[in-house]
């Protein structure tokens, strides 16, 4: 894209998502792994895992716990960012095999970006949840259209307001390749920058859990 339209080309969401319908790999996930290419979100199968670089000064890792999760509109006045950071919680649905997409794309080895020791937890998330499903990049587009916030013309996401409507967004395996390193229009106000999820993510930007249980650890010891 960069080699035929320059950085920073702005695309057709619809184009993009026409792209992902010839993907024999996201066919094939549809059929083994529904709920990771068009939702809905399942909500008990939801993990979340932090390494080493989450430690306290101690070394001791934090458990999941409803005190240390910062709601957006906590941290409004912070920097801008397609995918929020320092707010809220990420998980990742366990696969029938057991392991999310985020734990497998950390990989079986330590690293210096994800340090060991990994620990994966089962979050136990309350009923009832209203969840956003981000099924492609038109719905992405259409969420952060609805819901902007603008800054030198460029447009972000406002989570503060998006967490007034739903608890969670879902961006599920399509939205990931389509949109993965595009810009995109929102016509009148501006251009989204390019968002990066890598893997199938769901944010949370509500506390709706009511507990955790830890189903994995590695390097530890």
């Amino acid at each position: 894209m960069d080699h035929e339209a320059g950085s920073g080309a702005v695309i057709d969401p619809v184009m993009a998502d026409a792209m992902t319908v010839k993907s024999r790999l996201l066919s094939d996930i549809a059929i083994c792994e529904p709920s990771l290419h068009m939702g809905p979100m399942q909500s008990h199968r939801q993990h979340w895992t932090r390494t080493a670089r989450n430690a306290l000064p101690s070394g001791e890792v934090q458990m999941l716990r409803e005190g240390a999760f910062i709601t957006p509109s906590v941290v409004s006045d912070q920097r801008l960012g397609v995918k929020p950071s320092g707010l809220g919680l990420y998980t990742s649905t366990a696969t029938s095999a057991g392991c999310s997409m985020w734990r497998a794309l950390m990989g079986p080895d330590n690293s210096m970006m994800w340090p060991q020791p990994w620990y994966t937890w089962k979050v136990d998330v309350e009923r009832d949840v209203r969840v956003a499903e981000i099924i492609s990049a038109t719905r992405w587009v259409e969420l952060v259209c609805n819901y902007p916030r603008l800054s030198h013309g460029l447009v972000y996401p406002d989570w503060a307001r998006v967490a007034r409507d739903f608890d969670a967004i879902h961006v599920t395996l399509p939205t990931v390749i389509a949109a993965h390193g595009f810009h995109f229009a929102c016509p009148d106000r501006g251009v989204i920058p390019p968002a990066f999820w890598d893997v199938e993510t769901v944010l949370w930007l509500k506390w709706c859990f009511s507990g955790a249980h830890l189903v994995e650890s590695v390097g530890v010891g």
